[in-house]
């Protein structure tokens, strides 16, 4: 069954399919984030593109997809927290916890990024925009038009897609460009770090905590000379500064580990 079926006019189907190559292009020509591509999820969708414009597409085997697509959104706990379900939110996520070579570099020195990779960043930034848009409402609608199809499941998220920029704004970025990717990079980290307050080892590796007990040192009582000398030595350390090692000690559960 052709394309020329499910989209009513010859100008929609061309125009689908054009829309469809162009942002497997953007995937297909990531730089900096071509780790996304990796993404089960995200290689889903890719393939969700590719039946698009094959002439070969099969509207019961696209929405078998789309709903494997769906599985995948909904089991990726860490990104699914906002009231909404929705594709860009996902895709931010997954940006803002890509460990690649700018946002490592935006670690260390995020004031000082060469041209060269701030040109490939604004070029992926300026493809993972075109991907987060993926009018996925108006795919659904038009290939469940065929009646032995049985009715397509639309997420509230994919009803009413939120702006871009009001994701973005939402996550605390200034702004989608380089600049504010490199400030979100340098204040929170990249990979596991940036989406997870606290941690544990495993015996061979960091394993994030989702939910960590929220401890404050003003609930820490009595020791208040510790306390101070801890914080300084801290804020020195994180400011660059000489700072000592430290060691805590003393009887069990008198609030070492939570210092």
């Amino acid at each position: 069954m052709g394309l020329s079926y499910i989209w009513k006019g010859e100008s929609s189907l061309v125009d689908i399919k054009n829309r469809a190559r162009q942002i497997l292009n953007c995937s297909q020509s990531l730089i900096i984030y071509r780790d996304l591509r990796q993404l089960s999820l995200w290689q889903t969708m890719e393939q969700l593109l590719k039946d698009i414009i094959s002439t070969e597409f099969s509207p019961s085997h696209w929405l078998e997809n789309y709903y494997e697509l769906l599985h995948l959104l909904f089991c990726d706990k860490p990104a699914v927290k906002d009231t909404n379900l929705t594709w860009g939110g996902w895709v931010l996520e997954k940006v803002l916890s890509s460990e690649n070579l700018f946002s490592l570099l935006c670690e260390r020195q995020a004031d000082n990024i060469e041209s060269e990779m701030s040109r490939a960043v604004e070029h992926d930034l300026a493809c993972i925009a075109e991907i987060a848009n993926i009018p996925w409402k108006e795919l659904v609608n038009s290939i469940a038009e065929d009646g032995q199809i049985y009715h397509a499941f639309k997420p509230l998220g994919f009803d009413s897609p939120t702006a871009w920029n009001d994701i973005v704004k939402q996550k605390g970025l200034a702004g989608w460009n380089v600049k504010a990717l490199a400030s979100y990079y340098r204040r929170y980290g990249a990979g596991i770090f940036s989406k997870y307050l606290g941690f544990y080892w495993n015996g061979s590796s960091l394993v994030g905590i989702e939910n960590i007990d929220p401890i404050t040192l003003d609930q820490l009582v009595g020791y208040d000379m510790q306390k101070q000398i801890l914080m300084e030595n801290t804020e020195k350390f994180v400011k660059g500064y000489p700072a000592n090692n430290v060691l805590l000690y003393g009887d069990k559960g008198t609030g070492k580990s939570s210092m």
